[in-house]
């Protein structure tokens, strides 16, 4: 398995080749081998790494209907995640190159999601690891300082660099790892940010509606009464859709 996946994130032009290659001397791993030829599996090249959702980001996904609008065809995307993050700090370690550290810094606003345990831990381990090897890596450093100053870095990125240059300068990495533990705890016990505002969006949502229908009756609008009472009732079923949900 490792020497498969060492061939197809290697980067070569030639990868597929040395795959074909080297396939028969690897009979146990063929359907393996398969995937990654066949685009199935994707390689460290097709590592994604979005942006965390948006209210309204989520809101659409719970409310897309594949039944009626049909299932998109996705491509082969590889997800952030803690063995993806080893495979970035091996590939630095071994070759010397940049480009996975900046891999790695493109996880950090993840440090900060309030409402995915998941994204939180991957970015709080990505800030953590460039901050205590940044300690003994002067090089790494003076990197990241370069990065942080960079024209077209998120403003998220930037906050969470400065941060970890200073950690790594001070060599006070432990505040990184408590502020880490201390919001994946929270965020385990309170749940996703976006649900905690649930109620506060209903209470919004509903207190216009109620004012708009006290100025259709103070004014006489009977014809307003149907919508008020529609979209009332809307308000409340998609927050309460929102809030049920994981």
């Amino acid at each position: 398995m490792i020497v498969v996946r060492a061939i197809a994130y290697s980067g070569r032009p030639d990868w597929q080749d040395l795959l074909r290659k080297f396939a028969g001397r690897m009979p146990e791993r063929q359907a393996m081998i398969g995937k990654y030829l066949s685009g199935k599996s994707p390689t460290l090249d097709q590592l994604a790494i979005a942006p965390s959702p948006s209210a309204l980001d989520r809101l659409r996904e719970h409310m897309r209907i594949d039944a009626v609008w049909g299932k998109r065809e996705r491509k082969a995307v590889l997800e952030p995640s803690p063995e993806v993050l080893d495979i970035l700090w091996g590939y630095y370690f071994a070759t010397g190159s940049y480009g996975p550290i900046m891999r790695i810094v493109a996880m950090l606003p993840w440090s900060a999601d309030g409402d995915d345990v998941e994204r939180l831990t991957i970015g709080s381990m990505a800030k953590f690891t460039l901050a205590s090897n940044a300690t003994r890596d002067s090089d790494l450093l003076m990197l990241l300082k370069g990065a942080s100053k960079a024209r077209n870095q998120p403003k998220e990125t930037v906050a969470a660099l400065k941060e970890v240059t200073d950690a790594a300068e001070t060599v006070e990495i432990a505040r990184i790892r408590k502020q880490a533990v201390a919001a994946i705890d929270e965020l385990r016990r309170k749940g996703p940010a976006y649900r905690r505002s649930a109620s506060w969006w209903a209470f919004v949502g509903q207190s216009a509606i109620a004012g708009g229908c006290i100025a259709a009756a103070a004014t006489g609008h009977v014809e307003f009464g149907l919508p008020c009472v529609v979209g009332g009732a809307t308000v409340s079923g998609v927050t309460n859709y929102i809030a049920s949900q994981p």
